[in-house]
């Protein structure tokens, strides 16, 4: 077994496949960011952390934030001006996911943004060694 040729065709094989899964990961990642720092920068109260929560739905991922200020509800604003430093947030977010939304916390104060990204499949590769 050729271990330097092998790898070199795994990376080759991974290289091809990894285009669109690179792309869908940047989107969750960017995601994750996005709610993330909106908890903190709009839904943080002293002494109370924000939760996240990651889970599969089919071929979708969906990302969950709860944070403890029910009070303060997101809503998208307009486009930002050029030079405002915030307010792009939930704009951005609409735009990569397939769907987002949030609802009202049931075991305490506070809400939960949510966001859906549908992703592909992942093609199995071929075993080689056959």
């Amino acid at each position: 077994m050729n271990l330097d040729g092998d790898a070199v065709r795994s990376d080759h094989v991974h290289g091809r496949l990894s285009g669109q899964q690179d792309l869908a990961s940047l989107h969750v990642k960017t995601e994750l960011t996005l709610l993330g720092s909106n908890a903190v920068r709009h839904g943080h109260v002293s002494g109370r952390d924000f939760r996240l929560r990651l889970s599969a739905e089919g071929t979708a991922i969906r990302i969950e934030v709860t944070d403890t200020r029910g009070e303060r509800l997101p809503a998208p604003t307009g486009p930002a001006s050029p030079d405002q430093e915030g307010g792009r947030g939930l704009l951005l977010v609409a735009a990569l996911a397939d769907r987002w939304g949030w609802y009202p916390c049931v075991d305490g104060p506070g809400k939960t943004v949510w966001a859906v990204l549908e992703v592909s499949p992942c093609p199995k590769q071929q075993d080689s060694s056959q």
